[in-house]
């Protein structure tokens, strides 16, 4: 059956130690990356923002993903963005434990958008996951790590909103920053 394949697929991946490695680094800063998002209305609502800071809120970490790919992407050659993969990913989460200050929304934005142009690690990532999957596998390979993108950030997302019944905004961001 197709499911049958595409359980065996997954599992067939996942069995590799290297590919298993690069699928959760593409998979779980993303997860807590989705935390911040999860609780954007609650922290515009507690920083008198509106509508208007919300939809700012929400737009700075993709707004600093943007520019971080395309600077890492134009400026820096392949071996340089393999070189700053790590490292990237390594403090990719650091701006939002920095919501433990409590920021206000100016601040909170650009923390966001530095968590965002961290995420130009992903460019060395791409290289390495296109090199160590098999060829016949990377379609299967890149179904695989999109949904388990989608999957987490879902989780992200709810873990982050179900915490923020107790405790505010802020806590949860920084929370998912130090966890992550």
């Amino acid at each position: 059956t197709l499911l049958g394949h595409s359980l065996a697929s997954a599992g067939q991946l996942l069995g590799h130690r290297r590919i298993r490695a690069l699928l959760l680094m593409w998979w779980v800063p993303p997860a807590f990356f989705a935390m911040a998002e999860g609780v954007g209305a609650p922290f515009a609502d507690a920083a008198g923002a509106g509508s208007v800071g919300f939809g700012i809120f929400l737009a700075a970490m993709p707004v600093g993903t943007v520019i971080g790919e395309l600077l890492a992407g134009t400026l820096l050659g392949p071996v340089t963005r393999d070189r700053i993969a790590l490292p990237l990913a390594g403090v990719s989460l650091l701006p939002m434990a920095a919501f433990v200050l409590r920021p206000a929304l100016p601040w909170a934005v650009a923390l966001l958008v530095l968590t965002g142009l961290c995420a130009a690690y992903a460019l060395g990532m791409d290289r390495w996951f296109v090199e160590e999957v098999p060829e016949e596998m990377r379609g299967r390979a890149m179904s695989l790590l999109g949904a388990g993108i989608m999957l987490l950030q879902g989780v992200g997302m709810t873990i982050g909103g179900a915490v923020a019944e107790w405790a505010p905004p802020y806590t949860v961001i920084c929370g998912g920053g130090a966890l992550g």
